[in-house]
């Protein structure tokens, strides 16, 4: 049985990790943002790394934006309303509300809901150009977390099979373009590997990122 692979269509393996091509000479420039290095949510963390993804912001940008001192930053009001997450969880409307500054570039849909409901709109919802911030739930171990999806794996009959994870919390090895691996483990649960751990999880709650296509002029 042959299974189909579909990572984002802007990442690709640099020295550093996950990377994207930012300069017309192919520089490479790494996506990762561990939890803490901008702040203590997961949630923001995730919408950053969308963002270098898409290529609409650098690290540097970033980077200058985590100091909060640059009023006519393009982040600065997103970045003061995120901090209001550091203690607490990011409503799926907050991931939106840190988005604002390119809604102009990006359009968004959303399903909070059952794990079935939630695999069957990432599988409606996917394309190459595609990225998903998802709420992975396992209340016995205390896990209600944030992470940022870069690529789905399909059977032949068009099943889920895998999903690929940058999480803010766990660095990806060496080589590796994501963090950790979701499997289907039935209709209404999943297994999450990441280094020698597995836990059972559910979906709850998923964010569909699309880059807007800009219509030429005729």
């Amino acid at each position: 049985m042959t299974n189909n692979l579909v990572i984002h269509s802007n990442l690709t393996l640099g020295p550093k990790g996950p990377s994207v091509s930012t300069t017309p000479n192919g520089k490479k420039r790494p996506v990762y943002l561990q939890q803490s290095i901008l702040d203590k949510a997961c949630g923001p963390h995730c919408v950053y790394m969308a963002l270098l993804i898409f290529k609409l912001l650098s690290r540097t940008q970033l980077m200058t934006m985590a100091e909060g001192d640059d009023e006519t930053h393009i982040m600065f009001d997103s970045w003061l309303m995120a901090q209001d997450y550091w203690l607490h969880c990011t409503p799926l409307r907050g991931l939106v509300r840190i988005f604002a500054p390119f809604k102009d570039q990006l359009k968004f849909s959303s399903i909070q809901g059952s794990n079935k409901d939630s695999i069957r709109f990432l599988l409606d919802q996917h394309t190459p150009e595609t990225l998903f911030i998802a709420n992975i739930v396992n209340w016995r171990a205390h896990l209600d977390h944030w992470v940022l999806i870069i690529g789905v794996e399909t059977s032949e009959c068009g099943e889920m099979n895998k999903l690929y994870v940058l999480d803010p919390l766990i660095p990806p090895e060496h080589g590796n373009l994501h963090s950790s691996i979701v499997h289907r483990k039935s209709v209404s649960s999943n297994r999450y590997e990441f280094q020698d751990k597995s836990w059972t999880i559910t979906i709850n709650e998923v964010l569909a990122i699309h880059k807007k296509q800009i219509a030429l002029p005729i």
